[in-house]
């Protein structure tokens, strides 16, 4: 498994706690586990942008992340879908919840 794999499912399993996490500390909490490991900031970046533009997490703010409930942008759910998976607070807000008519 290649350094890129091993980071994005890190930064997938450190967010699917559904809160928000500094870039920094999710880096920090793989290398640790991963020491013998040399991990750039280019892997890191190109995981956190790669799982941004699928849809995977989201960047609410520069540098802090949080898992993406919806899992795919194009995807249209209800309240409902988000109240069930217990999303993040603001996950539940209007700018992002579609009510499907």
């Amino acid at each position: 498994m290649n350094k890129s794999t091993i980071v994005k499912e890190q930064i997938m399993e450190i967010l699917s706690d559904k809160q928000e996490h500094k870039a920094s500390e999710i880096k920090e909490m793989i290398r640790n586990k991963y020491q013998d490991l040399d991990i750039t900031e280019g892997v890191f970046s190109n995981s956190f942008r790669t799982l941004t533009l699928a849809g995977k997490c989201m960047n609410k703010e520069r540098g802090v992340y949080v898992i993406n409930c919806g899992k795919n942008k194009e995807e249209n759910k209800t309240e409902e879908y988000y109240n069930d998976y217990n999303c993040h607070e603001e996950k539940k807000s209007k700018e992002y919840i579609k009510i499907q008519m």
